[in-house]
C-alpha cells in the first residue's frame, strides 16, 4: 500500500475573521498546492454531475444525449 500524506488547504476570506481550513488525505506524488487544485477540480466536477441528475428526472432526458439534455431539462424537466 502506498504512504497517504496529509495536505492543509487554508482559506482566507475578507469577510471572516478566522481563515478556513480543511485537510486532504492523498497517496499523490504532487506539491501541495496541485493537489488542492486537483481535488478542488473534483470536487466541481462532481457537483455538475449531482445538479444535473437532480433537474433530469424522466424517460425524456435519459434517452437523449448529455449536450441536448442539458438544454433540454430546463424546459422539458
Amino acid at each position: 500500500m502506498k504512504p497517504r500524506r496529509i495536505v492543509a488547504k487554508v482559506e482566507h476570506h475578507l469577510s471572516e475573521v478566522f481563515p478556513r481550513v480543511g485537510f486532504i488525505v492523498t497517496n499523490l506524488s504532487l506539491p501541495g498546492r496541485a493537489i488542492v487544485r486537483f481535488y478542488n477540480k473534483r470536487g466541481t466536477a462532481e457537483q455538475w454531475i449531482k445538479e444535473g441528475s437532480r433537474r433530469c428526472i424522466g424517460p425524456a432526458c435519459r434517452v437523449i444525449g448529455f449536450a441536448r439534455t442539458r438544454s433540454g431539462c430546463n424546459s422539458a424537466c
